[in-house]
This record gives structure tokens, C-alpha cells and sequence, in this order.
């Protein structure tokens, strides 16, 4: 069921998109997130310093998944670029869900219980964290 790009917009030049995906997909997913996969365009920003980042997104209509190329660093540990990539892909495991109010919640306990299953999600955090500003300035 597995899917993924086959061209070289996942094949970043530190980190290959596809082979993480499927290892992600075989350990934690059982082979049923099916995915196209890529690294985003680099943009560069004018003017006004960034003070934030997002790191990857899920698109739940043609089931892609984009991370952000300031990972594909030969600074950034495996496993943060891991952790941005299980993240996503637990989007398809758990959609957004529609809140009392009408709202949409898209993070929601059930979500977060299992991304803690990713065994190394603390450690990569604080490393993005400790370097948030090294990554803005990609």
C-alpha cells in the first residue's frame, strides 16, 4: 500500500525522504500510510526576520507530504528529520476531527498518544529547539 514519489524531489542531499518513510511506515505504521513525498521549494524571505518554521505538512486530499529543506542539513540528526516525517504521516493515521463548536481539531489526544510511540521524539525536540535559529537561517 506504500507510495511514495519516485523522482528526485525526495531525494534531498543529507536525507532521502523515500527511505525514511518506508522505515517509518514498516515500524510504526504497518505498511498503511500511503504518501507522496517531497522536500519543500527553498524560499527565500525579505525584510522582516522569521521568528517561526513550519517543518512539514500533511495534505489530506492528494495525500502528500512536504517537509521543510532546512532538514536536509548535514547539521541535523536523523532522527529530527524522523520526527517532522512520522509527524506528518500520523495525519493519515489520525484526520482532523470535528470539535463540538464546528471547529476543526487536527491535533488531538489520540494523535498525540501515539506519537510518542516515535522513541526518539523528546531527544529531536530538543534539538530543533536548540537550534530553531541556525534552521531560520537556512
Amino acid at each position: 500500500m506504500t507510495k511514495t514519489s519516485t523522482n528526485t524531489e525526495n531525494q534531498g542531499v543529507y536525507f532521502d525522504l523515500t527511505a525514511l518513510f518506508a522505515s517509518l511506515n514498516q515500524r510504526f505504521f504497518d505498511n498503511k500510510i500511503s504518501a507522496q513525498i517531497k522536500w519543500g521549494q527553498r524560499r527565500k524571505v525579505m525584510g522582516l526576520k522569521k521568528r517561526s518554521l513550519k517543518m512539514g505538512s500533511y495534505h489530506p486530499y492528494d495525500r502528500s507530504i512536504i517537509i521543510n529543506p532546512c532538514l536536509d542539513q548535514a547539521i541535523v540528526p536523523k532522527i529530527c528529520v524522523e520526527r517532522i516525517l512520522f509527524h506528518e504521516m500520523a495525519h493519515q493515521k489520525f484526520p482532523v476531527k470535528k470539535g463540538k463548536n464546528g471547529k476543526n481539531i487536527i491535533h488531538y489526544r489520540e494523535f498525540y498518544d501515539f506519537e510518542k510511540n516515535y522513541p526518539y521524539l523528546e531527544q529531536a525536540d530538543l534539538w530543533i529547539k536548540a537550534n530553531l535559529d541556525r534552521l531560520l537561517r537556512f
